[in-house]
């Protein structure tokens, strides 16, 4: 997590969940999460967990998830395992990327790149 403690999707119990893959200094990344918090503000039922991609991610995330006021979960993969292919992700084409995973953990849909609000409603639905 942002604070340093380790997280782990299990500990979510079942809950669908949607993923959003980034890096701090990209900026699509910011775009596409200003779109994410005000699909959250209207709709706060979702569960977003946030994971930096990048190399340097534990130093920067406290302080990105501050300036920028992020509502929901930021961590990062301290392994790289994301990256290198070696999740149930598999390979990761583009930063940003949505990934909706279903309440057993399966990946129900993925989005590269920014999102419209359309998509955001398809991707955040837990009901697709």
């Amino acid at each position: 997590m942002s604070d340093g403690r380790p997280f782990q999707l299990s500990s979510l119990g079942g809950k669908p969940v949607v993923l959003f893959l980034f890096a701090t200094y990209d900026a699509v990344s910011q775009v596409l999460l200003t779109r994410l918090e005000a699909r959250l503000a209207r709709d706060p039922s979702t569960t977003v967990v946030g994971i930096a991609l990048q190399p340097d991610a534990e130093r920067l995330l406290s302080l990105y998830q501050q300036t920028l006021s992020v509502s929901f979960l930021l961590t990062y993969d301290p392994e790289q395992e994301i990256l290198g292919g070696r999740t149930p992700l598999g390979d990761v084409a583009a930063i940003p990327a949505l990934v909706a995973l279903d309440p057993e953990g399966r990946e129900r849909t993925r989005h590269y790149g920014d999102a419209s609000d359309a998509k955001l409603d398809e991707l955040l639905s837990p009901d697709e």
